[in-house]
């Protein structure tokens, strides 16, 4: 909702792009079919499909149940547009660990799992519906009904870097993403 940032954060332009092509990007090169959750007047290309929240105001869960209503794939990557960091490596990754789990997230070392970059498949559908229905959101809880693995990413693996998840949220945080740049 670009709340903390007091204005559509996805439509800053940093670098020569706009803050939602940068995961946009990264999509195109692992998904063969690239979906855009929500509302937001964004100015996406024509060849992505919009999918509208079918149960509005429920945040991120309600356009991952969107979107897997919409589509007929078997395996899913989610991004956030507000995560510029993310990249086609970290992906790849995360594909890589997925059989055997129904969601696989990554974490950084001693830090949360970031729920909202993963990689699941659409057997979590009836799962989402389950806890839609039961009025809770959060998609860590989604996490906690599935079988859910937390690749860790760390200094090891070749794409590392401790400001991959970097969110933003604030303009501090588009300010150290322009210098990082």
């Amino acid at each position: 909702m670009s709340s903390r940032m007091g204005r559509e954060k996805g439509t800053l332009k940093v670098g020569d792009r706009m803050l939602f092509e940068y995961p946009l990007q990264v999509l195109e090169s692992v998904c063969g079919e690239v979906l855009i959750s929500g509302d937001k007047d964004l100015p996406v290309p024509a060849r992505y499909p919009r999918v509208p929240d079918e149960h509005g105001g429920i945040g991120p869960l309600g356009g991952i149940h969107a979107c897997l209503r919409h589509s007929s794939s078997d395996l899913y990557a989610v991004l956030p547009y507000d995560m510029p960091n993310i990249t086609r490596d970290l992906m790849e990754y995360l594909i890589g660990e997925y059989p055997g789990w129904d969601v696989v997230v990554p974490a950084l070392p001693g830090q949360l799992p970031e729920p909202l970059c993963c990689i699941f498949g659409n057997s979590i559908l009836e799962t989402i519906e389950g806890l839609i229905g039961n009025g809770m959101h959060a998609v860590h809880r989604l996490l906690k009904e599935t079988r859910s693995r937390v690749a860790e990413i760390h200094p090891g693996l070749p794409f590392y870097d401790p400001d991959l998840f970097l969110n933003i949220n604030r303009a501090a945080d588009l300010d150290q993403f322009s210098r990082e740049l």
